[in-house]
């Protein structure tokens, strides 16, 4: 019996991955790295440092910087995607979300977010919807970034329910 659902938040509430991909983009030219649309897609839903670190391979330049260097560029690359999220509101929620949260709380549906962002708390504030769930996946607990299910296993015990419970929402 479908006890809870689990959400991943870029592109299955909202649409902050664009301010993601433009922060990745920006940071990529700083470093000198031409990105394909297909590069760019490809960080969609990884860590911030997986994400990082393929730019680096994509322009040749995985081994030139420290980690104390990388971590200052993920961070300055945050601080660009933090100013973006600092725009958003509650229209910035995609089209039927607002319905199917509303019918899920009805239906007294546990709602978990599964987002590999260590932003989530922040957008869902700003988006007004925080209070809606009944918990999120710290991703720095995690070991394995997505497609790996460890987020989806995490969420699971946040709502106290087994697979066979839950349906998952994800682009």
């Amino acid at each position: 019996m479908l006890k809870g659902l689990l959400f991943d938040l870029d592109g299955v509430l909202t649409n902050s991955a664009k301010f993601h991909l433009t922060a990745w983009n920006n940071l990529a030219k700083e470093l000198g790295i031409t990105l394909t649309d297909a590069q760019l897609d490809s960080l969609r839903g990884i860590s911030r440092m997986d994400s990082l670190n393929l730019i680096l391979k994509y322009g040749g330049q995985e081994d030139k910087y420290t980690e104390a260097e990388k971590e200052k560029f993920a961070a300055e690359k945050n601080a660009k995607f933090v100013e973006q999220v600092e725009t958003m509101t509650p229209k910035d929620i995609l089209p039927g979300i607002p319905e199917l949260l509303a019918d899920a709380k009805k239906q007294n549906l546990k709602m978990v977010i599964a987002s590999a962002s260590k932003n989530a708390p922040k957008i869902l504030t700003r988006l007004g919807i925080m209070d809606e769930f009944d918990g999120i996946v710290d991703p720095a607990t995690l070991h394995h970034g997505k497609p790996d299910p460890e987020i989806y296993i995490k969420a699971q015990e946040i709502a106290g329910l087994k697979a066979d419970e839950v349906i998952s929402f994800e682009d």
